[in-house]
């Protein structure tokens, strides 16, 4: 294989967007087991949103009426949010741009909250529960659909093996800000949250190489692995390519926790 493998994903095209439709599909299936069937209207927020796909997925198995605020930093999937937001004409959906370490709502202002598929960016899961049941009003439910620690284990055990510095696969896992799905529940009990519940499984994510051109892969599962920054990236994805076989399994451990105010 080429040295050019390190180059820069192409963008998504049909195919690549139905890959990650069928990612974000698995947290919404979810998400929609582990939310309580209530039959009113509910006020709701969604922590993370990115650029809204999943959201509006979830979105129709909510109770009709339903007003919902998603939230999340990253000007550029804010705006993709608008745009899809704007072409689906969902009134009831209202998109901000907001500091996820501190959200700017009241105490009490919701009956649910939930996130999901992005929690690797939260600098700290104690403080995000903390401030997602700070907003919830009494008895509203938060429910968080995470990749967990796992998913990065697993990573690096397939991968380890074709790096040259066995030492460095195991600082990845160390360096990871990705929870266990146990860490998820005693984070969540500890914060203060009720009936706390938690739900593990595998699902298994087919990637092929050349794993820049794996739109899953390169958006979701990697940036749990190794960071943007990280000064080895494009040469670590060069070895996998010439090395990994065109197309493998990776196992996908996911929690879903959820509990009460």
């Amino acid at each position: 294989m080429s040295d050019d493998a390190g180059r820069r994903p192409r963008q998504p095209g049909r195919s690549a967007s139905a890959a990650i439709a069928e990612y974000e599909r698995f947290f919404v299936d979810a998400l929609r087991e582990a939310i309580d069937r209530i039959p009113r209207p509910l006020t709701a927020l969604n922590v993370a949103c990115g650029s809204g796909d999943a959201t509006l997925e979830l979105y129709p198995h909510l109770p009709p009426g339903t007003r919902l605020i998603a939230v999340d930093d990253p000007r550029d999937a804010i705006n993709r949010f608008h745009k899809t937001l704007k072409s689906a004409g969902r009134a009831p959906i209202y998109i901000r741009k907001e500091n996820l370490e501190r959200l700017p709502f009241g105490d009490s202002a919701f009956d649910l909250v939930w996130t999901s598929l992005a929690t690797y960016r939260f600098p700290s899961k104690r403080l995000m529960l903390r401030q997602m049941l700070r907003v919830l009003r009494s008895p509203g439910q938060l429910v968080v659909a995470t990749p967990t620690r796992e998913t990065v284990v697993e990573m690096t055990r397939i991968f380890a093996p074709w790096l040259a510095d066995d030492s460095e696969p195991r600082a990845m896992i160390n360096d990871t800000t990705l929870a266990s799905a146990d860490e998820w529940q005693s984070e969540m009990s500890r914060t203060g949250a009720q009936d706390v519940r938690l739900t593990t499984t595998v699902h298994p994510i087919r990637i092929h190489t050349p794993l820049e051109n794996h739109p899953v892969f390169m958006h979701h599962l990697l940036p749990m692995w190794l960071s943007d920054a990280h000064p080895e990236r494009e040469a670590i994805l060069r070895k996998l390519n010439r090395a990994l076989d065109a197309r493998f399994e990776l196992p996908l451990h996911v929690a879903v926790v959820s509990g009460h105010k």
